[in-house]
């Protein structure tokens, strides 16, 4: 790999950490448009996965006390399910198509983003939504790398409080993240060029998390979300045409 590519990798992937530490979740959904544009899905999302799981463990040992509990169990059952279906499609889908399905969920997401209301009301949904959450979270995890959208979607309805969300989805991806990285063992999806390439980028990650970690409350969330979003647009419609 150039060394340019080395360096570019860094820098995506401080971003990505950083909005990790500042929401409690992103990384993956901001680094892959971006990778993805020169790195093969079943090269990079492995890696991803790696590296989150490295940094939400460390945030999960100081979050857990704030996390919804019955919120986490409910996805988890879901999730358990859905990261062997989402294992076995990265395993058995083409590179190619993968990064087309994924820049599309991105878009819908950034669309989302860019729309919604500014208040959410939160109600009690029923509890089979949550497991089915957690199926599709753990689909898309395994599968994309990508397992937030749908539990912010469900997490943000369930709780106004900005510590109980941010903790509740910490401690849901520092969990599945164990499950992932198993079933990707033992499917043979790491490889050395993978753990190599994740050691070069574990300084990013931990420079990422902790200062997303120390700027999260000093931030205006709602208009970060925005430009997110816009950066999110247009890297999808690149990986379209790429």
């Amino acid at each position: 790999m150039p060394i340019e590519y080395f360096a570019f990798s860094e820098i995506i992937i401080f971003a990505g950490f950083f909005v990790l530490g500042l929401t409690g979740f992103g990384n993956g959904l901001i680094m892959l448009p971006f990778l993805l544009l020169f790195l093969d899905p079943k090269f990079i999302i492995p890696v991803s996965c790696l590296l989150g799981s490295f940094a939400v463990f460390y945030l999960a040992i100081w979050l857990w006390k704030k996390s919804r509990k019955e919120l986490f169990f409910r996805l988890t059952i879901g999730a358990i399910v859905g990261i062997i279906i989402g294992t076995y499609g990265l395993i058995i889908i083409k590179g190619d198509t993968i990064r087309y399905i994924f820049a599309g969920l991105v878009i819908l997401f950034a669309l989302q983003i860019l729309f919604e209301r500014q208040q959410l009301q939160v109600r009690k949904l029923p509890q089979l939504i949550g497991l089915l959450v957690g199926l599709m979270a753990g689909i898309t995890g395994a599968l994309f790398g990508m397992g937030g959208p749908p539990v912010v979607w469900y997490v943000s309805r369930q709780t106004m409080d900005k510590e109980e969300f941010r903790a509740t989805l910490v401690v849901f991806f520092s969990f599945t993240s164990i499950w992932i990285l198993a079933a990707y063992a033992y499917s043979g999806l790491f490889t050395w060029e993978t753990l190599r390439f994740s050691g070069y980028m574990l300084p990013a990650v931990v420079l990422g998390t902790l200062a997303g970690n120390l700027f999260h409350v000093k931030i205006n969330q709602v208009l970060f979300r925005r430009v997110i979003a816009i950066i999110l647009l247009g890297t999808s419609v690149c990986l379209l045409w790429t």
